[in-house]
């Protein structure tokens, strides 16, 4: 939940949790269906559903250590957003720079 910008972290959390419902709600309806369909075939299909869900893991920027208020910068890069357009970080008040330290 920490890796969505903070403007529009209610409701992504929404999304998700809907999306976590709705996909546990697949999955128990298709599951006998395609095991009856196409048997040990279905495991496949749920592997591929795995290495897919493993490769957006792996292109997620890693989010430890990284203040609330600079999350969206983050993504910025990984979403195609050039960085000259990225907004600037504010500056924090008492808030030393893991550089300063």
């Amino acid at each position: 939940g920490e890796m969505f910008p903070q403007r529009h972290r209610s409701w992504c959390i929404g999304v998700t949790t809907m999306a976590n419902w709705v996909g546990n709600f697949l999955i128990a309806q298709f599951t006998p269906v395609l095991l009856e369909a196409i048997g040990f075939g279905t495991f496949f299909v749920f592997a591929a559903f795995t290495v897919a869900a493993l490769a957006l893991a792996l292109w997620l920027p890693e989010t430890k250590g990284v203040p609330l208020e600079d999350i969206d910068r983050l993504f910025d890069g990984k979403l195609g957003v050039p960085r000259r357009y990225a907004e600037p970080a504010p500056e924090r008040i008492g808030v030393d720079s893991p550089d300063s330290l």
